[in-house]
């Protein structure tokens, strides 16, 4: 049976994208109907496939992140800016033509939608569509690990003995001692303090002002059916879950392209690497304008250390005659496809 789906996802992240895009091409192969408010237009058009694209980013990524910053918050200043990314990510497509095309569409032309999928950490007011659309099973998802945000809203226990509070592969999946057991106990009382009194009213309101149709937040919560997040049972230790949410880590994983697609002096390198070799990136979201020159110094003296060859994702020119002889630097590399791929000598990550 074919269904129609509405999906949504707008946070400004590359790997947001991916992570939703995958689903979407899921839904695709199976027959079903896909109209879409996402930060991307898709690569291949598809004849089931409706894009409502957000042409304005979401929030400016051109900085990236500073790691030193967020090393050194306080315990408040990671409450606040956690629950504060909300309306910097939601911000520009609130306001984007595509937005409001879309709820042009499903206000003037009600169409039918069997399933409402929706990217739901930090992006909540956005179940107030559903309102617009009759209301069908909702499925939520997140690209993020498995925050607490979720297992409150399926109703999981959350312990703070034993899961991180902002997900379970926060503490490199190892079990926490007394301390940190303590600490994000109160952490926890931080973030769900802040919650109740501030940041869930501010979704109440936005739902109020952007879907005057809505029913209360309480209401449209209660329509999600199952909650799908980007962990996998092998990567953490046991921990209690209802049944409604569903670990899908890996969703978005695609087998390699053949070797030939790589550059033919970046293949011979690797494959050139007698003791293997290391890649080195920190994802779309961290530039290496963002690390800091003495940061930079010591990875290189450490990486000219090591026996491997060592591939490095680094956007900057600025090491290029520093560069030890067994390291190597691109602006950007087929990840996937090199770390997909059996090269004639074993490699490490």
């Amino acid at each position: 049976m074919s269904l129609d789906v509405l999906l949504v996802s707008v946070t400004g992240s590359p790997s947001h994208y991916i992570f939703a895009n995958a689903l979407a091409e899921g839904l695709l192969q199976r027959g079903h109907k896909v109209t879409e408010l996402v930060i991307r237009a898709p690569a291949v058009r598809h004849p089931n496939r409706t894009s409502y694209v957000v042409d304005a980013p979401p929030f400016d990524l051109s900085q990236g992140n500073d790691l030193d910053a967020f090393a050194h918050h306080s315990l408040w200043e990671d409450v606040t800016g956690y629950f504060e990314a909300a309306k910097v990510i939601l911000a520009s497509p609130l306001a984007s033509p595509a937005f409001h095309k879309l709820l042009r569409h499903l206000r003037e032309d009600r169409p039918h939608f069997d399933v409402f999928v929706q990217e739901y950490v930090l992006q909540e007011p956005l179940l107030g569509l559903n309102a617009l659309i009759g209301r069908p099973p909702v499925v939520t998802f997140t690209a993020y690990n498995m925050p607490e945000d979720v297992l409150d809203l399926m109703g999981s226990p959350f312990l703070p003995s034993l899961l991180p509070i902002q997900g379970v592969g926060v503490h490199d999946c190892e079990p926490m001692v007394f301390r940190e057991r303590a600490y994000n106990l109160l952490k926890w009382i931080a973030f769900k303090t802040y919650y109740f009194w501030e940041h869930r009213p501010w979704i109440s309101q936005t739902i109020t002002e952007t879907f005057p149709e809505a029913p209360p937040l309480e209401d449209l919560q209660r329509d999600v059916a199952a909650s799908l997040v980007n962990t996998n049972p092998a990567l953490h230790g046991a921990i209690p879950l209802v049944p409604g949410i569903v670990e899908v880590g890996g969703v978005q994983a695609k087998p390699a392209k053949p070797a030939e697609a790589l550059p033919a002096d970046l293949l011979a390198w690797l494959d050139g690497a007698a003791h293997g070799f290391v890649f080195v990136s920190f994802g779309s979201n961290v530039k290496a304008e963002n690390l800091k020159k003495d940061r930079v110094e010591a990875m290189l003296r450490a990486f000219g250390r090591v026996k491997q060859r060592v591939l490095w994702k680094y956007e900057d020119k600025d090491i290029l005659a520093r560069l030890p002889p067994n390291v190597r630097v691109h602006k950007w590399l087929p990840q996937n496809d090199i770390l997909g791929k059996p090269f004639q000598s074993h490699f490490s990550i």
